[in-house]
């Protein structure tokens, strides 16, 4: 019985900590290699989103939502979803996503740049 607590507990502790990376920020060394936005509806993944009326009138199914796309020293692409989170989850009030995004516009360079600018 004792083993069972033990093992449960573990298994907790492994989901917060699950959902604690995947939520909060951390730091990576990219290259800006494009930003663009889009229409988003979320559905029925709308928990991965940010609060649904962050930075939208009241009512509106769907939202803009920024994109950063980078690319890493290795070569490997990844994409970063840059949204006002408002008052909810994740817990760090981010609402200048608009001054974000032109920055990295701003920075966007090239792989056979002289000097690729990584951020």
């Amino acid at each position: 019985m004792m083993m069972i607590k033990w093992i449960f507990r573990l298994i907790l502790i492994t989901l917060l900590a699950a959902v604690l990376h995947y939520n909060l920020p951390h730091r990576d060394i990219v290259r800006i290699t494009d930003t663009y936005e889009k229409r988003v509806d979320p559905g029925a993944n709308s928990w991965f989103w940010s609060l649904g009326d962050a930075g939208s009138a009241t009512g509106t199914p769907n939202r803009d939502v920024f994109f950063i796309q980078t690319t890493d020293a290795n070569g490997s692409p990844r994409v970063y979803r840059n949204e006002d989170t408002g008052f909810g989850w994740p817990p760090y009030f981010k609402f200048n996503t608009s001054n974000l995004q032109a920055r990295a516009a701003d920075l966007i360079s090239k792989a056979d740049d002289q000097t690729p600018q990584w951020v």
